[in-house]
Protein backbone atom coordinates (compact mmCIF):
# COMPACT_ATOMS: atom_id res chain seq x y z
CA UNK A 1 0.00 0.00 0.00
CA UNK A 2 1.29 3.53 -0.75
CA UNK A 3 1.74 6.34 1.73
CA UNK A 4 -1.38 8.15 0.48
CA UNK A 5 -3.70 8.68 3.46
CA UNK A 6 -5.46 11.44 5.37
CA UNK A 7 -5.69 11.75 9.16
CA UNK A 8 -8.72 13.65 10.44
CA UNK A 9 -9.41 14.08 14.18
CA UNK A 10 -8.73 10.49 15.22
CA UNK A 11 -9.69 8.93 11.87
CA UNK A 12 -7.52 7.79 8.99
CA UNK A 13 -8.72 7.52 5.38
CA UNK A 14 -6.88 4.92 3.29
CA UNK A 15 -7.77 5.62 -0.38
CA UNK A 16 -6.35 2.44 -1.87
CA UNK A 17 -8.11 0.28 0.71
CA UNK A 18 -11.26 2.41 0.42
CA UNK A 19 -11.49 2.37 4.22
CA UNK A 20 -11.94 4.80 7.08
CA UNK A 21 -10.28 3.67 10.29
CA UNK A 22 -10.93 5.11 13.70
CA UNK A 23 -7.59 4.98 15.51
CA UNK A 24 -8.86 5.57 19.07
CA UNK A 25 -12.47 4.39 19.48
CA UNK A 26 -14.42 6.40 22.05
CA UNK A 27 -15.52 3.22 23.81
CA UNK A 28 -11.95 2.70 25.02
CA UNK A 29 -12.21 5.62 27.43
CA UNK A 30 -14.69 3.62 29.54
CA UNK A 31 -12.06 1.26 30.92
CA UNK A 32 -12.59 1.16 34.68
CA UNK A 33 -9.46 0.85 36.84
CA UNK A 34 -9.63 -1.63 39.70
CA UNK A 35 -7.21 0.16 42.01
CA UNK A 36 -7.39 3.53 43.80
CA UNK A 37 -4.84 6.26 43.29
CA UNK A 38 -2.87 7.82 46.12
CA UNK A 39 -2.12 11.54 46.30
CA UNK A 40 0.00 12.51 49.30
CA UNK A 41 -1.73 9.92 51.46
CA UNK A 42 -5.26 10.50 50.12
CA UNK A 43 -6.89 7.31 48.83
CA UNK A 44 -8.98 8.38 45.84
CA UNK A 45 -11.26 6.41 43.54
CA UNK A 46 -10.26 7.45 39.99
CA UNK A 47 -12.94 8.48 37.51
CA UNK A 48 -11.84 6.68 34.36
CA UNK A 49 -8.55 5.04 33.45
CA UNK A 50 -6.60 8.32 33.64
CA UNK A 51 -8.89 9.93 36.22
CA UNK A 52 -10.17 12.35 33.58
CA UNK A 53 -13.48 10.86 32.46
CA UNK A 54 -15.52 14.07 33.02
CA UNK A 55 -13.10 16.11 30.95
CA UNK A 56 -13.26 13.57 28.10
CA UNK A 57 -17.07 13.54 28.16
CA UNK A 58 -17.24 17.35 28.10
CA UNK A 59 -14.81 17.52 25.19
CA UNK A 60 -16.58 14.88 23.12
CA UNK A 61 -20.08 16.18 23.83
CA UNK A 62 -18.97 19.65 22.77
CA UNK A 63 -18.12 18.38 19.28
CA UNK A 64 -21.61 17.08 18.53
CA UNK A 65 -24.53 19.43 18.00
CA UNK A 66 -26.85 16.45 18.43
CA UNK A 67 -25.47 15.52 21.85
CA UNK A 68 -25.25 19.13 23.00
CA UNK A 69 -28.77 20.08 21.91
CA UNK A 70 -30.25 17.03 23.63
CA UNK A 71 -28.39 17.77 26.85
CA UNK A 72 -29.50 21.40 26.71
CA UNK A 73 -33.13 20.37 26.23
CA UNK A 74 -32.98 18.05 29.25
CA UNK A 75 -31.32 20.71 31.41
CA UNK A 76 -33.86 23.38 30.50
CA UNK A 77 -36.77 20.98 30.92
CA UNK A 78 -35.53 20.08 34.39
CA UNK A 79 -34.99 23.74 35.31
CA UNK A 80 -38.50 24.78 34.30
CA UNK A 81 -39.18 28.08 36.07
CA UNK A 82 -36.39 27.58 38.54
CA UNK A 83 -36.67 27.34 42.33
CA UNK A 84 -38.75 29.81 44.33
CA UNK A 85 -39.30 30.02 48.11
CA UNK A 86 -42.94 29.09 48.77
CA UNK A 87 -45.16 28.98 51.85
CA UNK A 88 -47.65 26.14 52.22
CA UNK A 89 -51.08 27.32 53.31
CA UNK A 90 -52.97 24.84 55.49
CA UNK A 91 -56.68 25.09 56.18
CA UNK A 92 -58.58 22.67 58.38
CA UNK A 93 -55.53 20.48 58.66
CA UNK A 94 -55.06 20.13 54.90
CA UNK A 95 -52.68 21.95 52.53
CA UNK A 96 -54.78 23.97 50.11
CA UNK A 97 -52.28 26.11 48.21
CA UNK A 98 -48.78 27.52 48.02
CA UNK A 99 -47.84 31.18 48.03
CA UNK A 100 -44.53 32.65 46.93
CA UNK A 101 -42.51 34.30 49.70
CA UNK A 102 -40.91 37.66 48.92
CA UNK A 103 -39.21 38.59 52.18
CA UNK A 104 -37.72 37.03 55.26
CA UNK A 105 -34.82 34.77 56.21
CA UNK A 106 -35.49 32.18 53.50
CA UNK A 107 -35.57 34.82 50.76
CA UNK A 108 -32.31 36.27 52.10
CA UNK A 109 -30.74 32.80 52.00
CA UNK A 110 -31.82 32.38 48.36
CA UNK A 111 -30.31 35.70 47.30
CA UNK A 112 -27.09 35.29 49.30
CA UNK A 113 -26.44 31.82 47.87
CA UNK A 114 -27.77 32.22 44.31
CA UNK A 115 -29.92 29.12 44.76
CA UNK A 116 -31.35 29.32 41.23
CA UNK A 117 -27.83 29.42 39.78
CA UNK A 118 -26.75 26.47 41.92
CA UNK A 119 -29.83 24.56 40.76
CA UNK A 120 -28.82 25.11 37.14
CA UNK A 121 -25.25 23.96 37.85
CA UNK A 122 -26.56 20.83 39.56
CA UNK A 123 -28.90 20.04 36.67
CA UNK A 124 -26.05 20.39 34.19
CA UNK A 125 -23.86 17.97 36.13
CA UNK A 126 -26.77 15.58 36.59
CA UNK A 127 -27.48 15.43 32.86
CA UNK A 128 -23.83 15.09 31.87
CA UNK A 129 -22.64 12.67 34.57
CA UNK A 130 -25.58 11.48 36.73
CA UNK A 131 -23.47 12.59 39.73
CA UNK A 132 -24.01 15.79 41.68
CA UNK A 133 -21.94 17.16 44.57
CA UNK A 134 -23.81 19.82 46.59
CA UNK A 135 -21.98 21.22 49.61
CA UNK A 136 -23.55 22.68 52.74
CA UNK A 137 -21.63 24.99 55.11
CA UNK A 138 -22.80 25.46 58.67
CA UNK A 139 -22.62 28.45 60.99
CA UNK A 140 -20.00 28.54 63.73
CA UNK A 141 -22.59 27.65 66.37
CA UNK A 142 -23.74 24.70 64.21
CA UNK A 143 -27.36 25.77 64.42
CA UNK A 144 -28.06 26.51 60.75
CA UNK A 145 -26.86 26.14 57.17
CA UNK A 146 -25.45 29.48 56.09
CA UNK A 147 -24.08 28.61 52.67
CA UNK A 148 -24.90 26.26 49.82
CA UNK A 149 -22.45 25.50 47.02
CA UNK A 150 -22.24 23.29 43.95
CA UNK A 151 -18.92 21.47 43.72
CA UNK A 152 -18.46 20.91 40.00
CA UNK A 153 -18.54 17.25 39.03
CA UNK A 154 -15.62 17.63 36.61
CA UNK A 155 -13.32 18.41 39.56
CA UNK A 156 -14.90 16.09 42.14
CA UNK A 157 -13.61 12.67 43.14
CA UNK A 158 -14.77 10.23 45.81
CA UNK A 159 -12.51 8.80 48.43
CA UNK A 160 -12.23 5.04 48.69
CA UNK A 161 -15.25 3.43 50.33
CA UNK A 162 -14.95 2.26 53.92
CA UNK A 163 -14.81 -1.55 53.47
CA UNK A 164 -16.46 -2.24 56.84
CA UNK A 165 -19.34 0.23 56.68
CA UNK A 166 -19.75 0.29 52.91
CA UNK A 167 -19.93 4.10 52.78
CA UNK A 168 -17.90 6.87 51.17
CA UNK A 169 -16.55 9.23 53.82
CA UNK A 170 -14.48 11.74 51.86
CA UNK A 171 -14.89 14.01 48.84
CA UNK A 172 -11.83 15.45 47.10
CA UNK A 173 -12.00 18.57 44.95
CA UNK A 174 -9.28 19.84 42.64
CA UNK A 175 -8.77 21.45 39.25
CA UNK A 176 -5.38 19.74 39.02
CA UNK A 177 -6.30 16.09 38.47
CA UNK A 178 -4.62 16.21 35.04
CA UNK A 179 -1.73 18.39 36.15
CA UNK A 180 0.03 16.66 39.02
CA UNK A 181 -2.41 17.02 41.93
CA UNK A 182 -0.87 17.61 45.35
CA UNK A 183 -2.28 17.80 48.84
CA UNK A 184 -2.12 21.59 48.90
CA UNK A 185 -4.38 21.97 45.85
CA UNK A 186 -7.02 19.44 46.94
CA UNK A 187 -9.98 20.48 49.10
CA UNK A 188 -11.27 17.70 51.37
CA UNK A 189 -14.82 17.48 52.73
CA UNK A 190 -16.72 14.95 54.82
CA UNK A 191 -19.53 13.10 53.04
CA UNK A 192 -22.95 12.58 54.60
CA UNK A 193 -24.89 9.33 54.36
CA UNK A 194 -26.90 9.48 51.13
CA UNK A 195 -29.80 7.52 52.67
CA UNK A 196 -30.35 9.83 55.63
CA UNK A 197 -28.11 12.89 55.45
CA UNK A 198 -30.02 14.85 58.13
CA UNK A 199 -29.71 12.08 60.71
CA UNK A 200 -26.05 11.61 59.83
CA UNK A 201 -25.38 15.34 60.14
CA UNK A 202 -27.12 15.52 63.52
CA UNK A 203 -25.12 12.54 64.77
CA UNK A 204 -21.80 13.97 63.56
CA UNK A 205 -22.44 17.34 65.19
CA UNK A 206 -23.44 15.79 68.51
CA UNK A 207 -20.40 13.51 68.64
CA UNK A 208 -17.87 15.84 67.03
CA UNK A 209 -17.26 13.35 64.21
CA UNK A 210 -16.35 15.87 61.54
CA UNK A 211 -13.24 17.63 60.25
CA UNK A 212 -14.85 20.94 59.22
CA UNK A 213 -18.32 22.50 59.30
CA UNK A 214 -18.92 21.73 55.65
CA UNK A 215 -20.30 18.55 54.17
CA UNK A 216 -21.03 17.00 50.79
CA UNK A 217 -24.54 15.61 50.29
CA UNK A 218 -24.16 12.84 47.64
CA UNK A 219 -26.83 12.96 44.94
CA UNK A 220 -27.01 10.81 41.82
CA UNK A 221 -29.26 9.22 39.24
CA UNK A 222 -28.52 5.57 40.06
CA UNK A 223 -27.45 3.10 37.40
CA UNK A 224 -26.95 -0.64 37.96
CA UNK A 225 -23.74 -1.80 39.58
CA UNK A 226 -22.16 1.63 40.08
CA UNK A 227 -20.89 2.43 43.58
CA UNK A 228 -18.76 5.50 42.93
CA UNK A 229 -19.54 7.13 39.59
CA UNK A 230 -22.70 6.48 37.61
CA UNK A 231 -22.76 5.59 33.92
CA UNK A 232 -25.42 7.75 32.20
CA UNK A 233 -27.60 5.90 29.73
CA UNK A 234 -26.88 8.41 26.99
CA UNK A 235 -23.17 7.42 27.10
CA UNK A 236 -24.21 4.43 25.00
CA UNK A 237 -23.64 6.69 21.96
CA UNK A 238 -19.89 6.36 22.70
CA UNK A 239 -19.96 2.68 23.58
CA UNK A 240 -21.93 1.73 20.47
CA UNK A 241 -19.48 3.42 18.10
CA UNK A 242 -22.10 5.68 16.56
CA UNK A 243 -20.53 8.81 18.03
CA UNK A 244 -17.26 8.10 16.20
CA UNK A 245 -19.12 7.51 12.95
CA UNK A 246 -21.12 10.71 13.43
CA UNK A 247 -17.98 12.77 14.03
CA UNK A 248 -16.26 11.24 11.01
CA UNK A 249 -18.76 12.36 8.39
CA UNK A 250 -18.44 16.18 8.37
CA UNK A 251 -14.67 16.16 8.98
CA UNK A 252 -14.04 13.56 6.31
CA UNK A 253 -16.05 15.15 3.54
CA UNK A 254 -14.89 18.66 4.39
CA UNK A 255 -11.33 17.44 3.89
CA UNK A 256 -12.22 15.69 0.65
CA UNK A 257 -13.82 18.83 -0.74
CA UNK A 258 -10.81 20.89 0.33
CA UNK A 259 -8.55 18.51 -1.58
CA UNK A 260 -10.93 18.26 -4.54
CA UNK A 261 -8.27 18.33 -7.23
CA UNK A 262 -6.35 15.41 -5.79
CA UNK A 263 -9.35 13.29 -4.86
CA UNK A 264 -10.99 13.75 -8.21
CA UNK A 265 -8.43 11.34 -9.57
CA UNK A 266 -9.85 7.98 -10.59
CA UNK A 267 -7.33 6.22 -8.33
CA UNK A 268 -9.24 7.44 -5.29
CA UNK A 269 -12.61 6.50 -6.69
CA UNK A 270 -14.30 9.66 -5.38
CA UNK A 271 -15.83 12.55 -7.32
CA UNK A 272 -15.93 15.60 -4.99
CA UNK A 273 -17.78 17.67 -7.57
CA UNK A 274 -20.82 15.47 -7.10
CA UNK A 275 -21.56 16.04 -3.42
CA UNK A 276 -25.13 17.28 -3.15
CA UNK A 277 -27.02 18.80 -0.24
CA UNK A 278 -30.78 19.23 -0.23
CA UNK A 279 -32.87 20.94 2.44
CA UNK A 280 -35.95 18.84 3.12
CA UNK A 281 -37.75 21.21 5.47
CA UNK A 282 -38.45 21.82 9.16
CA UNK A 283 -38.84 18.87 11.50
CA UNK A 284 -39.87 20.84 14.59
CA UNK A 285 -38.40 23.01 17.34
CA UNK A 286 -36.32 25.05 14.92
CA UNK A 287 -34.51 22.02 13.44
CA UNK A 288 -34.31 21.26 9.72
CA UNK A 289 -33.69 18.03 7.85
CA UNK A 290 -31.16 17.71 5.03
CA UNK A 291 -30.42 15.02 2.52
CA UNK A 292 -26.81 14.32 1.56
CA UNK A 293 -25.57 12.34 -1.40
CA UNK A 294 -22.24 11.64 -3.09
CA UNK A 295 -20.79 9.38 -5.75
CA UNK A 296 -18.15 6.68 -5.39
CA UNK A 297 -16.84 5.59 -8.81
CA UNK A 298 -15.75 2.09 -7.85
CA UNK A 299 -16.91 0.65 -4.56
CA UNK A 300 -18.47 2.10 -1.42
CA UNK A 301 -16.17 3.17 1.32
CA UNK A 302 -16.17 0.90 4.34
CA UNK A 303 -15.85 1.77 8.02
CA UNK A 304 -13.33 -0.24 10.01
Amino acid sequence: MSDNFIEIDGFTYLPEARAIITTVPSREMFYEPDKPITVDGYQISPWGESNDMPQLIIEKAGKSEIVQSNLLFNILAGYGQGIKPMRRIIEKGKPVKYEEVFEGEVVDFFSQNDVTGIFLEQLSDLQFFYNVFPEIILSGDKRKIVSLRSKEAAFSRWGVMDPKKGVINKHYYSAKWNDGPRKENIAVSDVLDSYNPLLDLTSRLSTGSYSQLRFIVPVNFPTPGKLYYQKPYWWSIFLSGWYDFLMMIPEFFAQLKADAAEFGDIAYGFDPARIDYSKLGPVGNGFYAYSFSFVIKNENLSVA
